[in-house]
């Protein structure tokens, strides 16, 4: 149980307890011991007053409830499948999981994964005498080392907003599992609107382009892939100055704001669903639009089709969903994991690509903004909900974002690792940081 009292680590150094948990890390871990020797405590934490239980409260979030720690540790270890060996727990929170999943004779190892070596330090310098340490089969791995989520697994929810930056990885693969069955029962409801668009648009279908002519048609060319992400504001004078020599590919959202720049893109992508993707471009002037290739899937809404004055190309995703369209009217399939981004570079990729530069591709909200000045419907973000995650941008501080977010760009980063005959490159480092794209020498540049 953890002292009723809160205050600073310096007030209140740890005790006899807090030394003998330390000195069993020590015994049978000595690397995690050495880590959580030089891992900083965190700035804020109190242990919690007026509750039934005391818990630790790190920058404000709860490591446990503060109610039933025992029963909420077993409701947890209720989700392990019951002829599970082993199992991997995310997050060590005060133990209270490891003690209820010794209880199960069935399992010979579990596997405690520290996600943030400063926190779990100050837990094992603030709690009592913990016994799991020395358990044979319980076993400590950091966080850092560990580059794929093993299953099964439980994890200790506070976690996934409190992990260090060294294991920013784990905790996405984390938090995309957990979304996983929500997004399956999303797309689930939307098969019906899929399939009626596929009707509606299959017109367009019989007379626009193929999206495969364009493969091929610049090799060794530079690609510019401009997203609407807050940071393209910052990026527009480098862009004039840097346009001519480049193919430029846009996602719709941000045709507006670079139309008002005087900038003019070759070629635009749709395959969003929503109608509100009309809206990106409803009050845009034809004239300019007639200059640029619409490359979409035809999942788009029809009033975007039959607004567009320029040329128009279709393509397909790689899913179920497109394969009645594909045996009558082949097309090829580009790449997509969740974002029309995705689609956009390996549009450039396609076409010959071997440098894309990535402008706006931010994945999270720089200065709580949600888009580009100009861009539709851009916003500020309320601060950092509830709902929302952290992760590092380029300048390593860390920057507000989402849980589809973390998904596009792990997603991405393994694309880029799968194409290493192209150099990707990103500017704005206020964004979110990309694994796989070098970031560009911003010395004028306030993004």
């Amino acid at each position: 149980m953890l002292p009723p009292l809160s205050g600073s680590l310096q007030e209140r150094p740890c005790g006899s307890a807090g030394n003998e948990n330390l000195a069993a890390v020590r015994r049978r871990w000595p690397d995690v011991w050495q880590r959580l020797q030089r891992s900083p405590l965190p700035e804020s934490w109190q242990v919690s007053a007026h509750t039934p239980q005391s818990t630790l409260l790190v920058h404000g979030l709860q490591l446990t409830s503060a109610y039933d720690r025992l029963g909420e540790a077993r409701l947890q270890a209720s989700r392990l499948p019951p002829d599970s060996r082993n199992v991997w727990v995310y997050g060590m929170g005060f133990g209270d999981l490891i003690t209820v999943l010794l209880e199960m004779r069935h399992l010979a190892r579990i596997n405690v994964v520290l996600l943030h070596p400063g926190i779990d330090r100050l837990v094992l310098q603030q709690s009592g005498r913990l016994d799991w340490l020395r358990d044979p089969r319980v076993e400590l791995l950091l966080g850092s080392g560990q580059r794929q989520l093993q299953k099964p697994w439980l994890a200790m929810p506070a976690y996934l907003r409190l992990a260090s930056d060294d294991s920013l990885v784990l905790r996405d693969q984390l938090v995309l599992e957990l979304n996983h069955p929500y997004q399956e029962e999303h797309f689930l409801r939307l098969q019906d609107l899929f399939h009626q668009r596929l009707e509606e648009n299959r017109p367009f279908l019989k007379s626009d382009g193929d999206t495969g002519i364009l493969f091929g048609s610049r090799p060794e060319g530079r690609f510019i892939v401009v997203g609407a992400g807050p940071t393209l504001e910052t990026n527009l004078d480098w862009l004039r100055q840097n346009r001519s020599d480049a193919t430029l590919i846009t996602v719709t959202r941000a045709v507006k704001p670079l139309l008002d720049a005087g900038i003019f893109p070759e070629i635009a992508l749709a395959l969003d669903h929503s109608p509100f993707v009309f809206d990106h471009v409803r009050s845009l002037p034809a004239e300019p639009l007639a200059a640029v290739t619409l490359a979409y899937a035809p999942v788009v809404c029809p009033e975007l089709l039959r607004f567009w004055p320029g040329p128009r190309l279709a393509f397909y995703l790689d899913e179920p969903l497109y394969d009645s369209l594909r045996r009558q009217w082949p097309r090829p399939s580009l790449y997509c994991s969740g974002t029309v981004v995705h689609t956009a570079i390996d549009l450039a990729v396609r076409m010959g690509a071997r440098e894309v530069v990535l402008l706006g591709v931010d994945f999270s909200y720089p200065e709580g903004k949600s888009h580009a000045a100009g861009a539709v419907a851009a916003s500020r973000i309320a601060g950092e909900s509830s709902h929302r995650f952290t992760t590092r941008n380029g300048r390593g501080r860390p920057v507000p974002t989402d849980a589809n977010f973390l998904g596009y760009i792990r997603d991405l980063e393994q694309y880029l690792a799968r194409h290493p005959e192209v150099r990707f490159l990103k500017r704005g480092k206020a964004g979110a940081d990309l694994q796989g794209a070098e970031w560009m020498n911003e010395e004028h540049d306030a993004g």
